[in-house]
């Protein structure tokens, strides 16, 4: 899997004060199960170190101004941008970005004569969701949060799953047998688009025309975070075929879910022991490698 990711969070001396903010977790844990494509714009445009830049509304435009002698770059920084994305492969499975950089954050400050009066997308970062819709993004401060990081991952290898299915060379056959692998994840997500995916596979098409519409319907689906409430219910639903002492167990642990004590996967695991084989063959149970959460 191709994962986008500024520059900086790999240990590249990249930042404007010639450091690198290197992230722990992207090198030791996510570097086994992705291929990093490294992005810095403001480092192409303008070398290491550089004079820092900031986000400024003037006349209602937003514009990149440096901080002391106050030149505006905005022309600069938007033609290296689209040169970077020159770069890139053809295929972007996830994107992380650093948090409150003018370029790479999602929330990055926004200033008026000097005063901050609000955040904003930074100017790669907003190119990158707009190039990259249903692509997983994530800030690095957010992979410190073990629910937001597990979304991402949830997204991130639903979408591997596609890939690993689109490169088998896949019939009608495999593509209903895909989608019967994922129907509680995909209830878990939506049902009224999981339903959607269901009449997609029941219409009379060619294959070529029902896989190109079910791909863009599931990269929809899966691009929605899990629905905590529909979880719950289909997971008290399979704890209710368990015997008494471990149905009390899994109880506690689906309540400490709900409120937001647990991760699914952790309550996921835990339910594993016991399921039949046709449960089993659900992806639910293997959204992720654990080891990365």
């Amino acid at each position: 899997m191709n994962i986008a990711i500024s520059s900086c969070l790999l240990g590249n001396v990249v930042r404007y004060d010639g450091k690198d903010q290197s992230s722990e977790y992207v090198l030791k844990k996510l570097s086994s199960f992705v291929n990093f494509i490294p992005f810095c714009p403001e480092n192409r445009a303008f070398g290491t170190p550089r004079e820092p830049i900031s986000l400024n509304l003037i006349n209602e435009k937003v514009e990149v101004i440096t901080n002391f002698s106050k030149k505006n770059l905005t022309k600069e920084l938007n033609e290296t941008i689209e040169e970077e994305l020159l770069t890139f492969p053809t295929k972007i499975n996830g994107i992380i970005l650093k948090s409150k950089s003018p370029s790479c954050g999602l929330e990055s400050k926004l200033l008026v004569e000097g005063k901050n009066i609000g955040k904003i997308e930074g100017v790669f970062a907003s190119r990158l969701i707009k190039k990259y819709e249903n692509v997983p993004i994530i800030q690095e401060c957010s992979l410190g949060n073990i629910f937001l990081k597990e979304e991402f991952l949830i997204h991130l290898f639903a979408l591997k799953r596609f890939e690993n299915l689109k490169l088998v060379g896949s019939k009608f056959k495999d593509l209903y047998k895909f989608n019967e692998a994922n129907s509680l994840f995909f209830n878990m997500k939506d049902k009224v688009k999981a339903k959607k995916l269901n009449e997609i596979l029941n219409k009379k098409l060619s294959f070529e025309e029902m896989f190109d519409s079910y791909e863009k319907h599931y990269k929809i689906l899966i691009s929605q975070n899990i629905d905590k409430k529909m979880a719950v219910l289909l997971m008290k639903e399979i704890v209710s075929t368990f015997i008494k002492d471990r149905k009390i167990v899994l109880k506690k642990l689906i309540k400490d879910y709900k409120n937001g004590l647990i991760p699914l996967i952790v309550l996921l695991e835990l339910l594993k022991d016991g399921l039949n084989h046709e449960l089993m063959s659900q992806t639910i149970f293997n959204l992720y490698p654990k080891k990365l959460l």
